[in-house]
């Protein structure tokens, strides 16, 4: 038995979705998926964009990872700030309605927050990405969902602030393409109007999971693509310019199953990567013309995968990997600090009675980590949210619980050493999730009770 990397619920092997969540499971090691026969990128035709607003009975918000930019270079760096946010008042909201709503990753805007998510309440589909902004108390200020009649799929770190309010996200849809999902690139106003999109991919399934601002501004993409390569699955970069402009798109791995989750531009015009080759994980670097330069893997259990790349504040990395610990597929988590290159510094495995999975992963102003997740304790059915606070060297500072049904899927450093959570949280034991924002003290203590609002 094969379990979801999200919510850690057990999923046969040949599922395309986790029927717990809803995550898609193409490309996750173990689960099946479409081969890989060749194709062409194609311009996206119109994307229903529509106005969702909160059900009167529940508000939602879902907060997500502070942007962070590389250090060492002002233009990356001013765009994708790695240092605290602006400080939010103390608050517990949710978003949502009849149907499944979560949300992934959250920007810092002005006056508030933009936060991406996914969800089948509002829009055309059966799953349209959703985009809102909140102010400083939670309130919602407006919200779009984006897709048409099919299924659009969020995951990773998909957007990115590309500076004078404007936002990138890359997903990916399988209502508009060349076939089964494509890569779908949305550039949105600070409004959340479209400038303008692109789709990328062939005649399979080909999926955008992490965007970031290169130093030219222009965005580097990464994701899976099974429409051409090497290999039944392959890590896939896209390098466009300013004005969302293919320069190039490339493939990296072998004739086995290889995934790219993770992207960070780098000050010389290239990136680190994160994901999988073979049952390894993988982080390597490309130059700026997606040449690949050095590569680093770790071989965890029955199979392993970097899903977040963190700068760190010497130059080195955060990495979170998640692997398998035993042949039935049970998930573990550890994070990873490396130097520059890539070579490990120290490791620290998050462990407990139980299933610990982490989603996301944020570097504090100290010089260490603040990660978040799920846990499954022995015996039960449903996931509790945690954070786990590590120093600079690995070592422990603090690990926080919510009594409640759900999870943190990222966690965004406040000023003052208090930190926002946003994931999503299941409301009265309920089979559809809402989307949950919530902030905390410098110990990762709720400062106002699930779901009791601002």
């Amino acid at each position: 038995m094969l379990y979801c990397p999200q919510c850690g619920k057990p999923v046969a092997g040949s599922r395309a979705f986790c029927p717990n969540c809803g995550r898609s499971l193409s490309g996750v090691p173990g689960f099946s998926g479409p081969g890989a026969p060749p194709g062409p990128a194609a311009t996206a035709p119109p994307i229903a964009v529509r106005r969702s607003f909160p059900s009167a009975v529940r508000w939602l918000l879902l907060a997500l990872a502070v942007v962070a930019g590389a250090a060492g270079f002002a233009y990356l760096f001013l765009l994708n700030a790695g240092g605290p946010s602006a400080s939010a008042k103390s608050l517990s909201v949710t978003f949502g309605a009849e149907g499944d709503d979560a949300g992934f990753q959250i920007i810092p805007a002005p006056d508030g927050y933009i936060i991406v998510g996914q969800t089948s309440s509002y829009g055309s589909g059966q799953a349209d990405i959703w985009v809102m902004k909140v102010d400083s108390a939670g309130r919602q200020v407006w919200a779009h969902t984006y897709g048409g009649p099919d299924r659009e799929r969020v995951f990773g770190r998909p957007a990115v602030a590309t500076g004078g309010d404007t936002y990138l996200i890359a997903t990916s849809s399988s209502s508009v393409g060349a076939g089964g999902y494509d890569g779908l690139v949305l550039k949105l106003d600070g409004s959340g109007e479209k400038v303008w999109s692109q789709t990328f991919g062939g005649a399979k399934s080909d999926y955008l999971n992490s965007a970031d601002v290169t130093t030219d501004g222009g965005y580097i993409l990464a994701g899976i693509v099974s429409s051409f390569g090497a290999g039944y699955y392959d890590a896939w970069l896209i390098r466009l310019g300013a004005s969302g402009d293919k320069i190039w798109s490339r493939t990296y791995g072998s004739a086995d199953a290889d995934a790219a989750y993770a992207a960070r531009a780098t000050p010389d015009g290239g990136c680190v990567v994160g994901g999988y080759t073979g049952d390894k994980a993988w982080f390597f670097k490309v130059d700026a013309s997606g040449a690949q330069g050095w590569s680093r893997t770790w071989s965890l259990g029955s199979g392993a995968w970097v899903t977040v790349i963190e700068p760190a504040g010497d130059g080195g990395y955060y990495l979170l990997t998640l692997y398998y610990s035993d042949t039935e597929g049970t998930i573990s988590c550890s994070v990873y600090k490396t130097d520059a290159e890539g070579r490990e510094i120290w490791s620290f495995p998050i462990e407990g009675p139980g299933v610990y999975g982490a989603n996301g992963l944020s570097a504090t102003s100290d010089g260490g980590c603040v990660v978040c997740g799920w846990f499954l304790a022995t015996g039960a059915e449903t996931e509790t949210p945690w954070l786990l606070k590590l120093d600079a060297r690995g070592g422990e500072d603090w690990r926080a619980t919510y009594p409640m049904d759900g999870s943190v899927v990222w966690v965004e450093p406040l000023r003052g050493g208090r930190f926002m959570v946003a994931g999503y949280m299941y409301p009265n034991s309920g089979a559809e999730r809402d989307l949950w924002l919530a902030t905390t003290d410098r110990q990762g203590r709720l400062e106002v009770s699930a779901g009791g609002g601002p």
